[in-house]
């Protein structure tokens, strides 16, 4: 499961600060970052969800996780949104 929280992590990273000229698989414009709600998938428990749930090459990384082990994935996946260091941004960053 750790590779999976990896993963995710990496994902949050280039939707954050995507590299120039690589394209993102998400993008920071179709989330609302600073929403932690379940239910609004544009939150960034709908950003976990769809990077979770987004089919590279016939796989996803969702499929590698036991169920009894997702809600601490989310859980792992949010606190490193909540600690991530763009909180410090003169204006907050994407997660304030």
């Amino acid at each position: 499961m750790n590779s999976v929280i990896d993963q995710v992590k990496k994902h949050i990273e280039e939707v954050v600060f995507p590299r120039s000229g690589c394209k993102s698989l998400f993008s920071i414009d179709d989330y609302q970052l600073r929403s932690r709600s379940a239910k609004n998938s544009k939150s960034r428990y709908g950003l976990i969800t769809d990077i979770l749930n987004y089919d590279q090459g016939g796989k996803r990384l969702i499929d590698e996780v036991n169920e009894e082990h997702l809600e601490n994935l989310y859980d792992e996946c949010l606190l490193y949104m909540a600690n991530h260091p763009t909180r410090d941004f003169p204006d907050g960053g994407p997660f304030r």
